[in-house]
């Protein structure tokens, strides 16, 4: 029952950030698909986070290459927020699969 309820819940959770550079005015997001996981067990958690590290740096940009201090910031501004909304939604989809496994 659980799987099911989570499952129409949703079937991803996008991560929206402001763009990593300031020229560009456009919002970036991505899909994290977690229907193919387990939440209730540690390695389903560990995957789920997996993906969304992964799906933040696409978001945001990544450290590499040669860059100025200012650029540096505003990735790090953007993964920083970016994170902190993931692991928001992340901890109200355990909250609530852990109420509803508690019911069942």
């Amino acid at each position: 029952m659980f799987i099911r309820k989570l499952a129409t819940i949703a079937a991803a959770t996008a991560l929206v950030a402001a763009p990593a550079f300031a020229s560009q005015r456009e919002s970036n997001s991505r899909s994290v698909h977690y229907r193919d996981l387990d939440l209730s067990a540690p390695a389903g958690l560990a995957t789920l986070h997996h993906r969304i590290s992964e799906a933040v740096e696409a978001v945001c940009g990544s450290y590499g290459g040669t860059m100025q201090l200012e650029e540096k910031l505003e990735i790090h501004h953007c993964r920083v927020a970016t994170q902190r909304r993931a692991d928001a939604r992340v901890a109200a989809l355990v909250s609530g699969s852990t109420r509803l496994a508690s019911r069942q």
